[in-house]
């Protein structure tokens, strides 16, 4: 074990997959004891192929590789293909170094953003959960609390468009769902919002019901019809599904993803469905207990990063889906939503279900491309999501 000095390096000449000595400047992070492996140019350290995977990909794999890139990245640095037999002491020492590195470095961004944009020199930094494609901390100012999203890279390749998540965040200021947006950097995905105390994840989890499962499923319907009263202009464009698909499978084909061999069957499939979109309304595309958060009186609506302009009933089918409310529950939710609904409606629901299913899988086979690390934990769902269509296709 070593006495490890980290440094965050910034605007760093890359080439290639070598991080090259010419820093244009050095932030300390300060020590931390982890063992070294390697040469005098640069720290080679070999990650076991544990669970050190996927805080490896936390810490290093959301960042973008680059010339001059703004962070130190997983691309930047020269790991060896080769293994290495290890203590558990060895594997405590990476634990404690690439954690330390993940929240020092985003520790200092925060730090320097709230100096710059909130006078505040003095803050208190807490993490509150590592996402599929976002870090999020708790920053309290001198008792001012706030909630702080740095985004990863991997805007383009998964259909998110910050500048777009931007400006659907700032129309629904009015509708007091959303927490007020404070602070928005679209470039590098950083988002800042006043932090809500005493809120719990809202919905059915893990097959629980966080409450009374019709006044659940009632508030969350009602929240978002409000979110649908802003109507979209007629487009010539493909329907939102249709265009993410094919949109996942291009990306999907050029980074070679592990797509299964009836993918191109089900999408097939999925097109050849008889539906009749609806007009557009602004939909909020990640309808799930995740992003839905109840403080006992209010119901808030987080994470905007996939809005757009869409059929409402695709906007349902995404909290059925991912809430994977049974037939019963799907009745109380489209009639909480269309009171009255006919046989068509339930018809055309559990179509959208089966193509926000295959939607869904497929974001899940490009992220973990994007994210290999995350594999053990993306797996099931696109598993689960690719089963699910398979259903609801054999009971039309």
């Amino acid at each position: 074990m070593a006495n490890l000095r980290l440094f965050y390096l910034r605007s760093l000449p890359v080439q290639g997959n070598k991080l090259y000595s010419a820093p244009s400047e050095i932030v300390n992070l300060g020590r931390v004891k982890a063992p070294i492996i390697g040469d005098r140019k640069w720290v080679r350290i070999a990650l076991i192929r544990t669970r050190l995977r996927s805080l490896r990909s936390s810490i290093l794999g959301s960042f973008h590789a680059g010339t001059n890139s703004q962070f130190l990245t997983a691309r930047s640095i020269h790991i060896p293909r080769r293994s290495y037999r290890c203590s558990p002491m060895f594997l405590i020492g990476c634990f404690l170094a690439w954690t330390h590195l993940l929240f020092a470095s985003h520790e200092t961004e925060i730090r320097e953003l709230f100096n710059k944009k909130f006078s505040e020199n003095s803050i208190e930094i807490q993490t509150v959960g590592v996402g599929l494609t976002n870090r999020n901390f708790h920053v309290d100012a001198n008792g001012r609390n706030f909630f702080v999203r740095m985004g990863t890279s991997h805007f383009p390749e998964l259909y998110i468009s910050r500048e777009l998540e931007k400006h659907f965040y700032t129309m629904v200021q009015d509708l007091n769902l959303a927490p007020n947006l404070l602070y928005c950097d679209p470039t590098h995905g950083i988002l800042i919002t006043p932090f809500i105390f005493n809120a719990n994840n809202y919905g059915k989890i893990a097959g629980k019901w966080t409450g009374a499962p019709q006044e659940v499923i009632a508030r969350c319907v009602q929240a978002m019809k409000r979110i649908h009263s802003f109507r979209g202009f007629p487009s010539k464009e493909a329907p939102y599904p249709f265009r993410v698909m094919d949109h996942y499978y291009r990306v999907g084909i050029k980074m070679q993803a592990e797509f299964p061999p009836n993918l191109t069957r089900a999408i097939a499939l999925a097109k050849s469905l008889d539906i009749s979109f609806g007009p557009k309304v602004l939909c909020h595309h990640d309808f799930y207990w995740g992003n839905l958060l109840f403080d006992g009186n209010k119901l808030w609506v987080i994470d905007w990063e996939y809005a757009d302009w869409d059929d409402p009933l695709f906007d349902l089918a995404g909290f059925c889906t991912e809430q994977e409310l049974d037939d019963e529950e799907k009745n109380i939710a489209l009639q909480e939503y269309l009171p009255g609904y006919q046989a068509k409606d339930k018809i055309k629901l559990e179509k959208m279900c089966m193509l926000y299913a295959l939607k869904t899988a497929m974001w899940c086979w490009i992220q973990m491309k994007l994210e290999p690390d995350l594999r053990s934990d993306i797996e099931p769902i696109a598993t689960k999501h690719m089963a699910t269509f398979w259903r609801l296709a054999d009971k039309l």
